[in-house]
């Protein structure tokens, strides 16, 4: 039981790895400044903040794998919900605080609509990552329930 989570916790790393260098990687490709040195500047900072956010996703996604360990204990990893809330439970935390802090600001403050072509695309870029994660980890967990199925059979 102890190899499998492992394995599984191990995915999930290489998951979080290979979602932080393709984020990284559109927005470095993104956007490109043609024109005075002010908008030049003015992209290094965007990226800068934008890295700053990913960097945080980064360190996130791997506090919310540490979670995976709970499945240790024989209580969570027979319950399913248990199971589930070890998977995704912090994740879908982190994205709902996002969603409606952005969608609180979006009322409150100018600020987001003013971003770079609106609120879909603040939206898209600050968002879509943790969600497209969640979206990994909820098939990790299945998977992850059906290896749990045959280790109960064999056991």
């Amino acid at each position: 039981m102890k190899n499998l989570i492992f394995k599984f916790w191990i995915v999930n790393l290489l998951l979080i790895i290979g979602l932080f260098f393709l984020y990284r990687t559109v927005f470095m490709d993104a956007e490109k400044a043609d024109g005075s040195t002010f908008d030049k500047f003015l992209n290094i900072i965007h990226l800068v903040i934008n890295m700053h956010f990913v960097l945080f996703y980064l360190f996130s996604m791997f506090i919310c794998s540490l979670t995976f360990f709970l499945n240790l204990n024989k209580k969570i990893w027979q319950n399913r919900f248990l199971s589930l809330l070890s998977f995704i439970g912090i994740p879908v935390a982190i994205v709902l605080h996002y969603i409606i802090d952005f969608m609180g600001d979006r009322f409150s403050n100018t600020q987001y609509t003013e971003y770079q072509g609106g609120l879909t695309n603040f939206f898209v870029d600050f968002i879509s990552f943790p969600v497209f994660y969640l979206v990994l980890v909820i098939i990790e967990f299945i998977v992850f329930r059906k290896k749990i199925q045959k280790y109960e059979l064999a056991v």
